[in-house]
């Protein structure tokens, strides 16, 4: 299990990296320079963190299809690396997903789970509870609102921080 959770928050770093890829810098039809993929100034989050840790985040979001999975991310780089990555089996319906998690064991997850995570550059925090509302998708963005309970225990005992993370996002097909 400890090796399923390091890979996720493996993949999770790759992909708040890669976020800016070069290959939507053309600005040819300018409808496409938002280096957050789809189609333009739509593609938006913002969220708020109270409890350990405290934050205030807006930005660029973006979804991906990964094996079997939809990963919506949102990344900030304003004031150091930030981000809130949820994934759901795929296909993703307009629904209430309340169960959440903080990782995909065995390449599963249940019918009505969602795997949150949510990193402020020092500590990747787990979902342990709330809830994701998915409110509208189709096959170029998604939308919802998210309130979830995240969790960071450290490997070598130090102080477990808990936060709570709340916002709503719009994210385009990357």
């Amino acid at each position: 299990m400890m090796k399923k959770v390091f890979l996720m928050f493996l993949a999770a770093g790759a992909m708040s990296i890669t976020a800016c890829s070069s290959d939507d810098d053309d600005n040819g039809d300018n409808n496409n320079n938002n280096n957050g993929g789809g189609s333009g100034t739509t593609a938006m989050y913002e969220y708020d963190v109270t409890g350990d840790d405290t934050d205030s985040r807006e930005g660029f979001s973006y979804f991906e299809d990964d094996d079997g999975f939809i990963s919506v991310m949102m990344t900030s780089f304003t004031g150091g690396l930030n981000s809130v990555s949820l994934t759901f089996n795929d296909p993703v319906e307009e629904r209430t997903f309340s169960e959440i998690t903080g990782a995909i064991i065995n390449d599963d997850l249940g019918t009505d789970e969602v795997a949150v995570t949510y990193s402020n550059g020092n500590n990747m925090f787990l979902g342990t509870s709330g809830s994701v509302e998915i409110t509208e998708v189709s096959a170029s963005h998604i939308h919802g609102n998210f309130d979830v309970e995240v969790k960071y225990e450290p490997f070598d005992g130090g102080d477990t921080l808990t936060a709570n993370i709340s916002g709503s996002f719009i994210a385009e097909e990357d």
